[in-house]
């Protein structure tokens, strides 16, 4: 396969994940993991089709490293949102800027834009590396969904850095030029992958959840019962309990009293 045509199956792989994710959060609007993930990866496919004819200006490519930045961006808070994180602090935000000013500084200050665009490629690491290792640190077990789209994450950073800093630090632009569109022909589609079977995973945990909890009290009911006692490895023990004078309060105060009083005590009893 010819480099070109690499480049553009690359890109369609992109799109076609950064589409999929999107289509399934068409289905599932809780998800807006999905629309960050999608939107990202879509990024990545149009710079994908775009990186084979990069200029070599400094200020043109520290603008497509911002436009990268984007996309990482995009995927960070993608993983935020499916860890029930907050709004995203103006620091994240504010990532995309950094490249075009630190070449900016540089070329202005030193007159020397060969080093512009080396710092310019720091910076994108360093916003990478720190991506993937806050994804990775989020993960709950070494193995499964999660890990696995967290390492899929650094994986996506080395195929990106390694070949720019053969060819920006060493000059070995044709290693850069054929290393990057393999790795990343791979790993999105291990990410995109990762990330759809990671959300599915906690679904189907949610709909179990559901499934084996009584609704007013959240505790477990028979069916749920019968699974933790199966479950359970260690001995246990049955304790039944009986709340004096219950009816009283539902026909003196009402049923949403009495439901009120089955909360409280569920709360307490599993305190």
């Amino acid at each position: 396969m010819d480099l070109f045509t690499l480049n553009v199956t690359v890109a369609l792989v992109n799109l076609t994940c950064g589409l999929m994710c999107l289509t399934i959060w068409l289905n599932q609007r809780q998800e807006r993991c999905l629309v960050f993930w999608g939107g990202g990866m879509m990024i990545y496919g149009a710079l994908a089709a775009w990186y084979r004819y990069r200029p070599a200006d400094a200020i043109e490519m520290a603008v497509g490293y911002s436009l990268l930045e984007i996309a990482v961006v995009l995927i960070w808070l993608g993983f935020r949102a499916f860890d029930g994180h907050g709004s995203p602090p103006k620091w994240l935000l504010a990532l995309p800027m950094a490249p075009i000013a630190a070449c900016l500084t540089v070329g202005v200050l030193s007159h020397n834009w060969e080093w512009a665009n080396k710092v310019t490629l720091v910076v994108h690491c360093m916003i990478v590396i720190a991506q993937a290792t806050d994804v990775v640190r989020g993960r709950l077990q070494r193995i499964g969904p999660r890990a696995l789209a967290a390492y899929s994450v650094y994986a996506m950073a080395l195929s990106t850095m390694a070949p720019a800093l053969l060819q920006i630090w060493l000059g070995d632009g044709n290693t850069a030029q054929n290393l990057i569109p393999f790795a990343d022909l791979a790993v999105t589609i291990v990410f995109t992958m990762s990330v759809i079977a990671m959300v599915g995973e906690r679904d189907f945990r949610q709909l179990m959840r559901v499934a084996r909890s009584d609704p007013l009290t959240g505790v477990l009911n028979r069916a749920g019962l019968s699974a933790a006692v199966a479950e359970c490895l260690s001995d246990s023990a049955l304790v039944l309990f009986d709340l004096d004078y219950f009816k009283a309060i539902n026909d003196t105060y009402g049923h949403d009293s009495g439901d009120a009083v089955l909360r409280q005590f569920t709360q307490r009893a599993a305190a």
